[in-house]
């Protein structure tokens, strides 16, 4: 047998969601996408300096969304919040000026307004690599602090019942457990 054939038999299946389709595979909804539509064209027509200021603003959760595939999608919501949060200061100073598009586009004119929108998009991946880091250290952490109470109490029931109860029980032998 070929080595292709072994590590297809030996890969492990793609984990399933609900619908069956791999995780991560999943088909974007159409009524999720027409909501996003609709709510643009609302904003659009209220605001449109709003609108060019989030669209410009939102472009890195756009392009994750349409093109993250697997593992990497769970990362949206977090990217999503995080974009919103580098925005939303930047219309807040928008509708504090006189919210015409010149006004828009000389906010976007600064680099600093694209690093805190895009940079709040790029912490979120940030955020989500060093999370499991940051984790297990404190699991670590946790598990040192049980053990260290759980010798302390054992010492103690040395120290009252004798050394006998600090050693090991010894699992009992096939032969005696059948009698």
């Amino acid at each position: 047998m070929s080595a292709v054939k072994v590590a297809a038999k030996a890969a492990p299946a793609p984990a399933r969601g609900k619908t069956g389709k791999p995780v991560g595979a999943q088909r974007v909804s159409l009524l999720g996408i027409l909501a996003v539509l609709l709510g643009a064209s609302c904003l659009l027509g209220l605001s449109p300096p709003s609108f060019i200021v989030l669209v410009i603003g939102m472009a890195p959760t756009v392009v994750s969304y349409l093109f993250e595939t697997g593992s990497a999608r769970r990362a949206l919501p977090c990217m999503v919040a995080l974009n919103i949060a580098g925005v939303a200061p930047v219309l807040n100073m928008l509708w504090s000026r006189s919210n015409t598009i010149s006004s828009a586009f000389a906010l976007l004119g600064d680099p600093y307004i694209w690093l805190l929108m895009y940079g709040s998009a790029g912490a979120s991946f940030a955020l989500l690599w060093a999370m499991p880091f940051l984790a297990q250290a404190v699991i670590d952490s946790n598990a040192r602090g049980k053990r260290a109470e759980l010798v302390a109490a054992q010492e103690k029931l040395a120290a009252e019942w004798g050394a006998e109860v600090a050693q090991p029980a010894m699992p009992p032998s096939k032969k005696t457990a059948a009698s």
